[in-house]
């Protein structure tokens, strides 16, 4: 079988704080299609086919108030620039609930409404997500089967960015309600998600804007790499 990989990033608009956008649009690409495409490339098109469903799975919606999203945005819109100029560290704090705002509302991010929702809890990343497994694979011969079929489930993950080295492992994983068998389970456990990323040159020119990428005590803290 072919290698596959997670489709590509959608084009940044310019200037608007693209390595920002880039680099969180690209965590959560791989955050929601990396373990879609592992278990692809793990188990094959017929196997696939038993965990996916011919409807989508209902996904909660943003309830954030309009003000508090446009207050949302200017913070977030604000922190490139801030970053840019800065000669020290500047941090942005985000919530799961700003997070499934962005993804409802922004523009730079809508293309994955109601395919994922973010839950932030302690250190871990939950991601419950409703993927269209025919728009995944369009470009992978042989995979036409998956037209209109849609991988249902979760997975929570251990998410960090330390010393320019990105780290996204799977704590547990659950697809159409069931976990996968337990060999598969350590299998996956043991792999950094994006372990091949630092190769490509623009993923690690996103990363390296970041010093720090930490999910803790329900929060995503973002710090920008000072300016020398």
């Amino acid at each position: 079988m072919s290698e596959l990989s997670p489709p590509p990033l959608p084009q940044q608009k310019k200037p608007r704080g693209c390595f920002f956008y880039g680099a969180i649009i690209a965590l959560l690409f791989l955050l929601v299609f990396g373990v879609g495409g592992y278990c692809a490339l793990r188990y094959g098109i017929d196997k696939i086919i038993e965990f996916t469903e011919e409807a989508p799975m209902s996904l909660p919606a943003s309830t954030m108030p309009a003000q508090d999203y446009a207050q949302l945005e200017r913070r977030v819109e604000a922190f490139p620039a801030a970053a840019r100029a800065a000669t020290e560290p500047v941090t942005l704090v985000l919530s799961g609930d700003d997070l499934n705002a962005l993804i409802a509302h922004h523009p730079d991010w809508r293309y994955l409404a109601g395919k994922v929702w973010v839950t932030l809890d302690g250190s871990d990343v939950r991601g419950d997500v409703s993927l269209p497994l025919g728009d995944l694979f369009a470009q992978v011969p042989g995979f036409s089967r998956l037209e209109g079929r849609y991988l249902n489930g979760a997975a929570t993950l251990k998410v960090a960015l330390f010393e320019g080295i990105l780290v996204v492992k799977v704590v547990s994983l659950e697809i159409k309600g069931q976990s996968p068998s337990p060999a598969f389970m350590a299998e996956i456990q043991r792999r950094n998600l994006v372990q091949d990323a630092p190769h490509d040159a623009k993923f690690k020119e996103l990363v390296d804007e970041f010093e720090s990428i930490v999910v803790a005590n329900g929060k995503l803290t973002i710090t920008s790499k000072p300016k020398k």
